[in-house]
């Protein structure tokens, strides 16, 4: 079941993405991608938290399942947003050093900062819920802020040559 949430969520979370995207750029042009990843970001603070302290599994499921629509629904706006700011060509560069990092902090830093708060702060192995759940509340607030952030400064980031 958990499965099927988490594909129907992604999907659902990619396209709405895309469309919140679409909608904040009719309304206020260039900058909507950043926006868009600022909006999702800050949404997903409360499902991703309560996703996995919870002690129903099926409430579980699909908060984490909305948690992954909402982690989806930037995936595009992000690569658009990169597109945007970056010179024709460094394009392919900084997208590939994009997923790279995001590829290489999510496998590595993430389980990491999970396991040593685990096991240091939490002491204890059936604690995993909450270092998850901690980790979600300290990463996605600043991540939702840094986005803005760049949102707003997004006319300084544009290049210029």
């Amino acid at each position: 079941r958990y499965g099927v949430i988490h594909l129907a969520f992604g999907i659902i979370g990619s396209a709405s993405g895309g469309v919140l995207a679409r909608s904040l750029w009719r309304r206020r042009g260039r900058g909507s991608n950043l926006l868009t990843g600022t909006i999702c970001f800050g949404a997903m603070g409360i499902p991703a938290v309560l996703g996995t302290t919870v002690s129903d599994a099926m409430t579980a499921a699909l908060l984490l399942g909305l948690t992954m629509g909402l982690a989806q629904g930037p995936a595009g706006a992000n690569i658009a947003a990169i597109q945007e700011i970056v010179p024709n060509r460094l394009r392919g560069r900084v997208t590939a050093i994009f997923y790279a990092v995001m590829a290489v902090s999510g496998i590595t830093l993430g389980p990491l900062l999970i396991g040593l708060m685990n096991d240091y702060l939490f002491v204890d192995p059936m604690s995993v819920g909450k270092s998850m759940s901690l980790t979600a509340l300290m990463t996605l607030p600043i991540s939702s802020l840094l986005l803005f952030v760049a949102y707003r400064r997004r006319k300084a980031l544009e290049w210029v040559g």
